[in-house]
């Protein structure tokens, strides 16, 4: 299936074409995304670390209430591995909601369905990352089970269900809350409101490599 043409896409951000302090996703919503110092370079955004970060208004399409499901799928090229760097986060504190982050050479992808953290779910990596290294890396949620993969290698996966919905914003590149920030490169970012098959990840990993 050609993603860009995929009905479920809820959220495209070829972050490699879009220059401006704004932007309008290319996807069939049209969301309004808006850019804190994230320079643009041919690869992607680049951000500091620091203080830099692309905000998403919050939407039904990139929510999750229950019995629905999700994907995010990026390209990213880490500049720092120390410490935990935020790639999207749409949550507040410990509350409801979902995030996938780097975590010292690792990554994670942590949904939690209850607003006291008593229902986080974390699954974790086994590939250990490098800096300035491209990676492309899937999370999907099918409303009982949750994959993290990287480069189209299944690294984890756990049992999950609930209802992740919340008002908050999408950010891409920091957590709001605990204020810490991605440093790297983002070259594209999608969400899916479905999960993606292992064979869908792959042919997505296939037909985007190339330009990483």
């Amino acid at each position: 299936m050609d993603f860009i043409n995929d009905p479920s896409l809820a959220l495209y951000l070829p972050l490699h074409r879009l220059d401006g302090a704004s932007f309008i996703s290319k996807d069939g919503y049209g969301h309004l995304a808006a850019v804190t110092g994230v320079r643009w370079t041919p690869q992607g955004r680049s951000f500091d670390g620091v203080d830099d970060w692309i905000s998403v208004p919050n939407h039904a399409a990139i929510d999750v209430s229950a019995g629905e499901h999700l994907t995010l799928e990026l390209w990213f090229r880490p500049g720092n591995l120390t410490g935990s760097h935020r790639l999207a986060v749409k949550r507040a504190g410990g509350a409801k909601g979902y995030m996938l982050l780097t975590s010292g050479a690792g990554v994670q992808f942590a949904t939690d369905k209850a607003d006291d953290g008593t229902g986080d779910v974390t699954s974790n990596s086994t590939s250990v990352l490098v800096v300035d290294t491209f990676y492309h890396v899937v999370a999907t949620y099918d409303g009982a089970t949750q994959y993290l993969y990287i480069n189209a290698q299944l690294e984890d996966s756990d049992a999950q269900s609930g209802d992740f919905s919340n008002s908050e914003d999408l950010n891409i590149g920091r957590h709001a809350v605990v204020g810490q920030y991605f440093a790297g490169i983002i070259g594209e970012f999608r969400i899916y409101s479905r999960a993606l098959s292992a064979p869908e990840v792959q042919h997505n990993y296939v037909a985007t490599k190339w330009r990483y």
